[in-house]
C-alpha cells in the first residue's frame, strides 16, 4: 500500500511487526520517546547487546538481572537478550556467568531491546 502513495498507522506493541515498518515512533505517557526508521532508532538507543543459548536461559536471565551493567536481560523463545549502555560492565557479567551450558555472542539491538530500555529509562526518570 505505500507503494501506492498510501499511508498506513499502525499501532502495536509487537516489534516484531513494528520492525516491518518503514518509520517507527516510541509513545511513553503521551509523549514521543525516539522517532525513526528501525536502524536509526536502534543505532541511537546506544545499546550493545549479547545473546547467550543453552540450556537455562531463564535462570541466566534471573541472574543477570543483578548484574553491574545489565540494565535489561530478557528471554526471547530459547534465547536470552542483555543489553546495557556500558560495554566493559556488560562482557564482565558475561565472563562472570561461568556458565559452560551458554554460548555467548554479541548481536545488533533489536527493536525488541530498544523499547525495553526506553521503557526502563522512562520508569526511572519518573
Amino acid at each position: 500500500m505505500s507503494g501506492e502513495g498510501l499511508t498506513v498507522l499502525v499501532s502495536t506493541h509487537y516489534m516484531d511487526e513494528a520492525e516491518r515498518c518503514k518509520r517507527i515512533v516510541y509513545l511513553a505517557g503521551g509523549r514521543i520517546v525516539v522517532q525513526g526508521s528501525a536502524d536509526e532508532v536502534s543505532r541511537q538507543s546506544g545499546l550493545i547487546t549479547f545473546e547467550a543459548t543453552g540450556v537455562e536461559i531463564d535462570a541466566a536471565a534471573r541472574e543477570m538481572r543483578h548484574r553491574p551493567g545489565v540494565e535489561a536481560a530478557a528471554v526471547f523463545g530459547r534465547v536470552l537478550h542483555i543489553a546495557g549502555t556500558d560495554r566493559a560492565l556488560l562482557e564482565a557479567a558475561v565472563r562472570a556467568s561461568n556458565d559452560a551450558a551458554l554460548s555467548w555472542r554479541e548481536v545488533e539491538p533489536r527493536l525488541e531491546d530498544v523499547f525495553i530500555h526506553m521503557l526502563s529509562e522512562k520508569e526511572k526518570a519518573a
